[in-house]
Parts: C-alpha cells; structure tokens; sequence
C-alpha cells in the first residue's frame, strides 16, 4: 500500500539551518479556496492564498524558503493532469529566489526523492 509521510531525512536539519519563527497573525491574512471538477468527484483540490492585513501593517520580510512540490506519478495520472502539473512546478519554480530551496518528491506506490537534499535553482 501507499505510504504516507516524508523521508526522514528531508526533514532531519539542524537548528541554525532552520529559520526562527514569529507570529504573522496581525500581519498576514489567508484564504483557502477549494475545486472539485465536475468530471472527477473524487478529486479535490485547493488553494491558499496569503496577502499582508493592509497598508498600515508592518513590512513582511522576505525570508528564504524550503518549498517542497509534490507530483503524483500514479496511473491515475492523465495526460491532461500530467502536463497540468508540469505547468504548476514551472510556475513554481519561477517564483523562487536566489535563496529559497526546493525539492521534488514523486509518489505512486512510494516516495521518491529527486534530487536527495534541498537544492537552490542556482
């Protein structure tokens, strides 16, 4: 069966390589938004969208990221739904900076890492 959960490794760092964390919550506002296609019931899927409070809240600063992006490489994957993903990762990796990091992990059956570790575009 499918097992669920990230390598232990992926996220096995040490303190200093993790950055602190404050709380956002008078800064930052989210909204979640959901889909379910008409011709696939079963499928769902979501978006989340995070903006600053307003123009009187404080500056948010630009943190480096770990972005961790996802593709399902089952059967039940169509062509349709493939190169739609294929779009998302590109969308995704154009909107990463010099300092963010990524990695891609493929899953059917089981996980598998692309690159092993977190890595920088450049």
């Amino acid at each position: 069966g499918a097992r669920w959960g990230a390598p232990a490794s992926l996220l096995d760092e040490r303190p200093e390589e993790v950055s602190p964390l404050e709380a956002v919550e008078d800064i930052l506002k989210l909204q979640l938004a959901t889909y379910t296609p008409s011709d696939d019931p079963l499928a769902v899927y979501f978006k989340i969208h995070i903006e600053r409070k307003g123009a009187d809240a404080l500056p948010v600063p630009v943190l480096p990221k770990d972005v961790l992006l996802m593709q399902d490489c089952s059967e039940s994957m169509t062509q349709a739904k493939l190169d739609a993903c294929k779009m998302g990762l590109h969308a995704w990796l154009d909107r990463l900076r010099p300092d963010d990091r990524f990695e891609l992990v493929g899953f059917r059956e089981d996980t598998h890492r692309c690159f092993g570790a977190w890595t920088n575009l450049v």
